[in-house]
């Protein structure tokens, strides 16, 4: 065996991530790449591709590749890392098929690597042969107690008087250190009559469940909106307690403490579910459904819909819940699939809805898939609503009366197909992310658009009747992202120049559009600008070089555009130009700079520029381009930074200005050429061989044999290139030696 497996196995909340863990953080330094994959399990498929594209980041130290499924993404894996010393960790692996897509056979890694598992079910590794499998235990008494201390007491031994409540506790964790992590948090700074009413109820709830601590995660933003006002100081206290713990925005709580808040409400009233102050069981929310016995009492009600995709309410089912903040009506099936299934989700989905009278004045979250009606109710009392979300949605105005919603943060609308406008946007003053998603029947946005001020995203893709936007004024400094494509915007107003901290812009697939207006250039924080398959636009805007902060610019299959401004030369944090099936692009600048003899220019015979610009540029995808030889009569800097060239389906007569000398190419790990008319000899082969860093070459198509400009040497490329994994020289016609 190539590498080494290292297995640890137990129940939830042993230890095994905290071991493993400490491993990889020991044994770190001598390998050439490294990761640590947590919450493996429970993947579906597209899970799996995300896992695979951070393991290659993580040892690459690359951007996310580029693969759409886990078949791709284990021929990448291959590929790359098959020479590469590396230490993987894979932890909480539920599923067979987790360590098949992620680590393979014996040849996927070079030799000496290490992977380590943590899993519940040491079988899965049988398949492997696995010899090196730890059991982690459970603490003994002292050390439990000890560790319990510490996260209550912030000592070893308890305080006086809690001597024996303290062991009690130990006791019910059963030696498992999250349990005892978790309840330390829980009872620390609590007086003797508060341990001592926990401890009731805890005893309570099922000894099982102390065995099955899963993880429980939320976006930070999202529970800071729900919580409101008290969310920082309330969150930053769970933190302190370890109740909970935050990372990249997310806010996660072990699944044993959501257990015992579930069942101190399930002790507020055990026999009739309708008294308690939330409701999520499938079961009580069922006889409180079909029984209509909703109460004044709930706060908090989950409601998912069957799996036959029918529910049914009550005229009057909502009525006598005047507290309720919370309410959820959803189903496991649109959370489970990706978007291209929505529509026959949309249709499988039927609620039956006579009326909606929601009595509440305290709501601060709706979220009703599928909510049937065509509007929300006159008497809907929405002044602590913080979030809306009416998927897929028969809506076709929201509100009809003049309201103002203060604490609206959030609308998501997305595939409410029936929406024909949105009210006036000074009703919710402080929105800040609006999704339209798919609202196919929405042909327009209201004008004063720019009385929402702390907007940071709106989504309108696929509102393919959305034939204008709304002008801009200067007081939307916070909206970072806008998403137009699939609309049939016609034109961008020149006001768009306002949104200052725009960041991100997507007009892909708007067959409409026919310019873009000279004052998008001012767009000082534009990172990413999106106009591919927009087949009527001809040009960009002259001064697109003025977008300093613009990092990746999308032009694919725009077919109608012939040169690009020369002045993209200016473009230095550059870092993807993809103008792959531009069929009538033939040059990225019409002329040289006026008294600069360094120009930025492809001129029909490749790339050129001026400077160094374009340094940062790491893709570069040519197909479909008519380039004719000239070479250049000046010198030309380097591409330093481009690591991948693809240049196809293209008429060009001379490869010389793209050789080692023309562009010092010495990042290049991908070169595909394919599908020329005519390659003429010296096809750049003495400059392939010093391209120490070249990984995949693709020459397909090149009519290589032919021109008899195929090297003999060609056969062994392997010891001239060290670093090729991958040689494609398919539809040349040559025999092998």
């Amino acid at each position: 065996m190539r590498f080494t497996w290292l297995v640890y196995f137990g129940p939830s909340g042993i230890g095994k991530t905290t071991i493993s863990m400490a491993i990889y953080n020991h044994i770190s330094s001598p390998f050439d790449g490294i990761s640590f994959l947590k919450n493996v399990g429970g993947t579906c498929e597209d899970g799996l591709v995300k896992l695979q594209k951070t393991l290659l980041q993580d040892i690459l130290k690359c951007e996310k590749p580029k693969f759409s499924n886990v078949n791709q993404g284990i021929n990448v894996i291959k590929q790359r890392l098959q020479s590469k010393r590396v230490l993987i960790v894979l932890d909480d692996v539920d599923e067979y098929k987790q360590l098949e897509n992620l680590v393979g056979k014996d040849d996927w890694y070079g030799a000496k690597s290490i992977i380590i598992i943590t899993t519940r079910n040491q079988h899965l590794l049988d398949e492997y042969d696995v010899k090196a499998r730890y059991m982690v235990e459970k603490l003994n008494d002292e050390q439990s107690t000890k560790v319990f201390n510490l996260w209550a007491f912030k000592q070893n031994t308890p305080i006086i008087d809690f001597e024996s409540l303290s062991n009690n506790v130990v006791k019910y964790a059963d030696g498992l250190p999250i349990a005892l992590k978790v309840l330390g948090g829980l009872f620390r700074n609590r007086l003797v009559d508060e341990w001592k009413s926990q401890l009731d109820k805890l005893r309570e709830i099922p000894d099982r469940t102390i065995q099955d601590v899963l993880e429980v995660r939320k976006d930070k933003d999202f529970v800071s909106r729900i919580l409101g006002s008290n969310a920082v100081i309330g969150l930053r206290d769970l933190h302190d307690r370890c109740l909970i713990t935050i990372s990249e925005n997310k806010v996660d709580m072990h699944d044993l403490l959501q257990l015992i808040g579930k069942e101190i409400v399930r002790q507020e009233c055990l026999q009739e579910p309708q008294k308690r102050s939330r409701l999520w069981d499938t079961e009580d929310v069922k006889n409180v459904l079909t029984r209509n016995t909703g109460t004044k009492t709930i706060e908090g009600l989950f409601i998912e819909i069957p799996a036959s995709g029918q529910i049914h309410f009550s005229k009057d089912f909502f009525t006598k819940m005047n507290r309720l903040r919370l309410l959820k009506v959803y189903t496991r099936f649109w959370d489970d699939f990706s978007e291209k299934f929505y529509p026959l989700i949309w249709e499988h989905v039927r609620v039956d809805l006579p009326n909606f009278e929601l009595s509440s004045f305290e709501l601060r979250y709706l979220q009703f898939l599928k909510y049937p009606l065509k509007s929300l109710p006159t008497n809907f009392h929405a002044n602590k609503l913080v979030e809306l979300n009416l998927l897929g949605s028969n809506i076709k105005q929201l509100w009809k009366e003049d309201k103002v919603f203060k604490c609206l943060k959030v609308i998501h609308l997305s595939y409410s197909r029936d929406l024909i406008e949105m009210p006036d946007f000074s009703s919710v003053p402080n929105l800040e992310i609006l999704n339209l998603k798919g609202c196919t029947s929405l042909e327009s946005l209201p004008r004063n658009f720019h009385k929402l001020e702390h907007l940071r995203r709106l989504c309108c893709s696929g509102c393919s009747k959305l034939k204008s936007f709304p002008q801009i004024e200067d007081n939307m400094s916070k909206l970072r992202e806008i998403y137009l494509n699939g609309t049939a915007i016609v034109e961008v107003p020149s006001s768009i120049e306002h949104l200052n901290g725009l960041e991100n812009f997507n007009l892909s697939w708007c067959k409409n559009l026919v310019s873009l207006p000279e004052s998008i250039c001012n767009l000082r924080s534009l990172q990413t600008l999106n106009v591919g398959g927009c087949d009527n636009l001809k040009e960009l805007p002259s001064r697109i070089g003025h977008l300093k902060a613009l990092q990746s610019l999308y032009l694919f299959k725009c077919k109608n555009i012939v040169s690009l401004p020369e002045s993209i030369c200016d473009l230095r944090l550059l870092g993807t130009l993809d103008v792959k099936w531009c069929s009538k692009l033939e040059s990225l600048v019409v002329k040289p700079i006026e008294y600069d003899n360094l120009t930025c220019r492809i001129l029909k015979q490749g790339i050129t520029r001026r400077n160094d610009c374009f340094s940062s540029l790491k893709t570069l995808n040519l197909q479909r381009h008519q380039m004719e030889a000239e070479a250049p009569n000046h010198p030309i800097p380097p591409l330093s930074s481009l690591v991948e060239l693809s240049i196809r389906n293209s008429i060009l007569r001379d490869l010389g200005t793209l050789s080692y000398d023309g562009f010092h190419l010495s990042s290049l790990e991908v070169f595909s050429i394919g599908n020329f008319n005519h390659v003429a000899r010296g096809l750049i082969f003495n400059d392939i061989f010093r391209q120490s860093s070249l990984r995949r070459l693709s020459l397909h198509n090149c009519n290589l044999m032919e021109e008899e400009i195929i090297p003999m040497n060609i056969w062994n490329l392997s010891s001239l290139l060290s670093s090729l994994e991958q040689l494609s020289l398919e539809g040349n016609h040559f025999k092998l030696p």
